[in-house]
């Protein structure tokens, strides 16, 4: 069957009711595998989105609700909740690069306290409005030790990692080779 906006749904009834697996393909080629009962949507779907992203979640008596994994075409994950079709509450996202991100979704945007832990061991804590950093933050590295910052966004901070990672690196090789001369004499 197809719909005004172009989805097409392949579906099994019974007695006149939809019930069991049905596939359902969008006009961006998106596939949605979910489950029907008594007409409604209902238990575990899987989305395979035009982009290579696959999102598992589940319906319940309809609505999209419960949690829900992300796992980008990039490598990329995130786990979070849905409430009545929406991102909401705890959630965390993981780079294939190694940092993990916990956070809260508030109606579908990244809001409240956020912990962004780099692969390198340095961690971030501060608060999200809107998706993005917003006012003072606490950073702490390994070489560094901690400190307070104004950063504004995720881009300056691993910007920021990089630049102290490869200044360190350069102070280590400093020193080996500093030590090695003196060791010669």
């Amino acid at each position: 069957k197809q719909t005004p906006d172009g989805e097409c749904e392949e579906r099994t009834y019974v007695d006149g009711k939809l019930e069991g697996q049905a596939t359902a393909l969008f006009p961006d080629q998106s596939k949605e595998i979910r489950h029907y009962q008594n007409n409604i949507p209902n238990g575990q779907a899987i989305l395979f989105a035009a982009n290579g992203d696959r999102i598992e979640f589940n319906y319940d008596k309809g609505g999209i609700n419960g949690k829900a994994s992300i796992k980008g075409s990039n490598g990329d994950k995130e786990t979070c909740v849905y409430v009545n079709g929406v991102k909401h509450g705890p959630a965390t996202y993981f780079w294939k690069a190694g940092h993990r991100e916990d956070f809260y979704y508030d109606n579908g945007n990244k809001t409240g306290k956020a912990i962004l832990r780099g692969a390198s061991g340095a961690l971030r804590e501060g608060m999200k409005k809107n998706g993005q950093w917003h006012g003072p933050a606490t950073f702490t590295s390994h070489e560094i030790g901690k400190h307070t910052s104004e950063l504004q966004s995720h881009h300056d901070l691993v910007c920021r990692l990089l630049l102290e990672k490869k200044k360190n690196n350069n102070k280590k090789k400093k020193n080996k080779n500093t030590k090695k001369k003196y060791n010669k004499y």
